[in-house]
């Protein structure tokens, strides 16, 4: 660690800004935000510095900078375009030890500006040491798109109640441990989802009870995606950061795992055409045992949760157990492959609907509509159906469809080795062995196939 990290109070203290223009600006509306009194040395102020000056929220000197006396100041500025002047308050304040930064010049500076997420109170800042600015945005940005705004209300929530836990009996540790563990159960997730009011009596409840370490857990129902860990809702990655256990299936992709708390326990479920590590029987009962424990469970499944993806025969089996669940929707296997492979789902010119269609159901007995799903303007997508592809092709021709229809098929879509390969309704199976296609995959059947020679843009 280059710099030492650390957060000033700055409500009422002298500062000095030094500079005209728009990095000035930066510095002054960031101090402002932090309650300081800025004295501004600026030689050509914008309209914005003129309009805080007639707001009396900032006073503008007319002192040449060597007539400057500097220690009365608690942190000193330079953001001039006159580097001489910039590096004269440097040296200056460097003399008498005052916290000093000069934009863009690391070697001027006794501390760097980081790069901040502002959910007041609760602040993070990201800093490269001077080394990359432009880096250190672009990872708060990422930072702030896992933290809602709300979680700034959440925090002074939190605030007044932390006097009344200091002061009851226990030892810091205990105290520590009660924060971690209403922190980690259903108090957050409560009041990021607009039930503040219901979120205040849990934590009216936790700090009138403390000796209380267990109670029941929870389990969400979360969709992975397709593959790529960038397709994550934010809702999803948020637990996954926070889960006592993980139930995850074949398809939840490393990537994603990657995401997931270290500390969480691992449980793989995952099944494939005939072999099942774990039947749903025993995936039912591991949710039911793990939520009976008192713990957070994130139960992982590859694309979206109700699209074949037997969600709702576990919500069941929760309810039955008196299990309190949550469904987070992710994209599905659909939706994303297609969109990675350049095939629109719809199209005003060549599909107006379109299917989704799981090749085998229950007990592996393939029993479809197949009069709707070979009438015209629509694209159709088959699920687990690689093994079926034959019986898929004769069907769809028996009933009408032609046998020049296009059709695709796609293997482990949006992954850096997906795969597409395109050919006629006909010629599927062939098609399949031909290019060694396994599973995960998807077929597309329809004219939108037609597209993807002129808008794929992936891999």
């Amino acid at each position: 660690m280059e710099q030492f990290p650390v957060f000033m109070n700055l409500q009422g203290q002298p500062c000095l800004v030094a500079g005209e223009q728009n990095k000035a600006l930066v510095k002054i509306e960031l101090l402002l935000k932090a309650g300081a009194r800025i004295d501004l040395l600026t030689r050509e102020p914008c309209e914005r510095i003129l309009e805080l000056q007639h707001r009396n929220l900032l006073n503008r000197l007319d002192q040449p900078a060597e007539e400057l006396d500097l220690t009365h100041y608690r942190l000193v500025i330079g953001a001039s375009e006159d580097d001489q002047l910039n590096q004269k308050l440097s040296d200056q304040a460097m003399r008498h030890n005052i916290p000093v930064n000069v934009v863009d010049r690391p070697e001027s500076c006794s501390f760097t500006v980081p790069s901040i997420v502002d959910r007041s109170p609760l602040i993070v800042a990201v800093s490269s040491s001077g080394q990359s600015p432009t880096l250190a945005k672009v990872v708060r940005r990422r930072i702030e798109t896992m933290l809602p705004l709300s979680y700034g209300s959440l925090a002074k929530m939190i605030g007044t109640y932390r006097s009344e836990v200091l002061k009851r009996p226990g030892s810091y540790a205990e105290k520590k441990r009660f924060w971690e563990r209403l922190l980690s159960g259903p108090l957050v997730d409560l009041f990021l989802s607009g039930q503040e009011e219901t979120a205040q009596r849990v934590m009216r409840h936790e700090v009138d009870n403390p000796v209380k370490s267990g109670g029941r857990g929870t389990v969400l129902l979360a969709g992975a995606g397709p593959g790529d860990p960038e397709l994550l809702t934010l809702r999803t990655l948020r637990h996954l950061q926070t889960a006592d256990a993980l139930v995850f299936d074949r398809l939840v992709s490393e990537g994603v795992m990657e995401y997931a708390n270290p500390e969480a326990e691992r449980f793989y479920v995952g099944k494939k055409d005939k072999d099942h590590f774990r039947d749903q029987s025993e995936i039912n009962e591991k949710l039911i045992e793990l939520a009976r424990q008192g713990k957070k469970v994130v139960r992982l499944k590859g694309g979206d949760p109700f699209i074949f993806g037997r969600g709702g025969e576990e919500l069941e089996a929760l309810l039955d157990a008196g299990i309190d669940f949550q469904v987070i929707p992710g994209i599905t296997a659909a939706s994303g492959c297609c969109a990675y492979a350049g095939i629109p789902l719809t199209h005003r010119d060549y599909a107006q609907s379109c299917q989704f269609i799981t090749a085998h159901g229950k007990d592996d007995m393939l029993e479809l509509n197949w009069e709707s799903l070979t009438l015209p303007g629509q694209t159709l997508v088959f699920y687990m159906g690689l093994g079926n592809a034959g019986l898929l092709s004769r069907k769809l021709i028996e009933y009408g469809m032609p046998a020049k229809a296009p059709a695709a098929v796609i293997q482990n879509g949006t992954s850096i080795n997906q795969k597409v390969v395109l050919g006629s309704i006909e010629k599927l199976e062939k098609t399949i062995a031909t290019h060694k296609i396994r599973q995960p995959g998807l077929i597309i059947v329809g004219e939108t196939v037609k597209l993807h020679s002129r808008l794929k843009w992936y891999n």
